[in-house]
This record gives structure tokens, sequence and C-alpha cells, in this order.
């Protein structure tokens, strides 16, 4: 859970991380303590023009799971392991769709394997 300010600035991030922990060392009783207390305040960003391999990088660096997207010091969304990796299988399967409509060596073959054979490796 994002944390901000009232004037819409990251104050810090909670998360099933800092939870966990929390309740590890102090029990139930954080339970009625205010976000601010447990929240991680040094908080990984990104902006909307990174790049997913440096978001990614980060997020493996840090081993974090979400990270804020900051446009104009405002929270503006945040990027998930899970959308980085959808975003490499869309990846993948357009570069897949491309090679295998554009290649000299998908037509051989595609032409091989069209016919009811395997194709072999080069000798």
């Amino acid at each position: 859970m994002v944390v901000q300010t009232g004037d819409g600035a990251l104050a810090g991030i909670v998360s099933e991380r800092d939870v966990v922990r929390q309740l590890h060392q102090h029990g139930a009783q954080l339970l009625g303590w205010p976000v601010e207390k447990i929240m991680t305040r040094d908080v990984a960003t990104c902006g909307p023009g990174d790049a997913i391999e440096d978001v990614m990088r980060l997020m493996t660096d840090r081993r974090l799971r979400h990270v804020p997207v900051i446009v104009d010091g405002s929270l503006g969304g945040i990027v998930s392991i899970g959308d980085l990796v959808k975003s490499r299988i869309d990846d993948f399967v357009t570069t897949t769709r491309i090679w295998s409509t554009t290649s000299p060596a998908a037509e051989a073959l595609g032409a091989s394997t069209s016919s009811g054979t395997s194709p072999t490796a080069p000798a």
C-alpha cells in the first residue's frame, strides 16, 4: 500500500513484508498503530519513461514486488512484478510472430515441416 502526504507526494509504502516483520517483533498490538510507524520511508521509485529492463533490475536487486511510478512529484501508478512478466511475455510472442513470418530460416523450417518431415540440423 502506497502512503501519500496530503499534497499527493509519496511518503512511504507498506508491504506485506513490513507487516509480517512488525508482527513478529511486536505482535498484534501493531494492528492499532498508525501506518507511518511501520511503513518503509526509503521507497524505490521509477518514472513513466524508465526502461523496463531498469525497473526489472531495480526490483531484482532490492527484492521488490511493487514499485511506485512517480509523475511530476506525485503517484502516477504502480508497476508490479506481474506487469513486467506480462510485458516480457508479450514482447516474446510479438518477436516470435514477426520472426516466423519474415525469417528465411522460418520459411525453410515451415516448408520442411509442412511436408510432414522433421527439420534437421545443418550438417
